[in-house]
């Protein structure tokens, strides 16, 4: 378990390395492990109970998130934004939104909208039919975002369109999870217990909202 505990009820933008519990099926605090909780929505029970053993607690989803100080025009978003630590790019999110930020998708999408507000290249998404239409930095930022991982500093241009056009493929529903599910049974699961998701996440994070899904049920 991560040092950092989010207690929410999202079903998807689930932070690889992070500890999620529903606040709906809280019960007692979870002391052994956890230097910090997040609470997103108003859990009134979750937030007493570890404040009461002495563990932070950061809470969202109350009013303006944004910590006063200077006008969101007046702050900076550095050219290396997308490169920043998930602490200081949700800081960074923070200062644009009073919404709860509680994912890198939700942090690039605002950060994103005030570049484009500021007169900023709109982004380019997955989901276009050819990287031809796109400059070079285009491509890369949209392949960072949608794979998690910057393409090579020297990756020419040919085999950025070939990376681009490739994360456009149909979704294969016969691709497995690491569990040996397939995206087929994941998804007919996810439908069956009228869970909201998106066909177009990873296979993984689907595989682990299903997961989280069965517990909250007891199956």
């Amino acid at each position: 378990m991560s040092g950092t505990v989010i207690y929410s009820t999202q079903r998807s933008g689930f932070e690889p390395g992070m500890t999620y519990r529903n606040p709906r099926f809280f019960q007692k605090a979870l002391a052994s492990g956890v230097s910090k909780v997040i609470v997103v929505g108003d859990w009134p029970k979750v937030v007493k109970a570890y404040e009461a053993i002495g563990i932070a607690v950061e809470r969202y989803g109350q009013g303006p998130t944004s910590s006063p100080g200077a006008p969101a025009a007046d702050t900076a978003i550095p050219d290396d934004w997308r490169d920043l630590p998930w602490p200081e790019k949700r800081l960074l999110a923070l200062a644009f939104s009073s919404a709860p930020v509680i994912n890198s998708l939700q942090a690039h999408e605002v950060i994103e909208a005030e570049i484009v507000k500021r007169g900023g290249a709109p982004k380019a998404e997955i989901g276009t039919d050819s990287g031809n239409q796109l400059s070079d930095d285009q491509l890369r930022a949209a392949i960072k975002e949608a794979t998690g991982k910057a393409p090579h500093h020297k990756l020419g241009r040919e085999k950025l369109i070939e990376a681009f056009n490739a994360l456009n493929k149909p979704v294969d529903e016969g691709e497995e999870a690491s569990n040996g599910s397939t995206r087929r049974e994941i998804e007919a699961d996810l439908t069956a217990m009228h869970v909201d998701f998106d066909p177009r996440d990873p296979l993984e994070d689907l595989a682990a909202l299903r997961e989280l899904a069965r517990e909250e049920r007891g199956a």
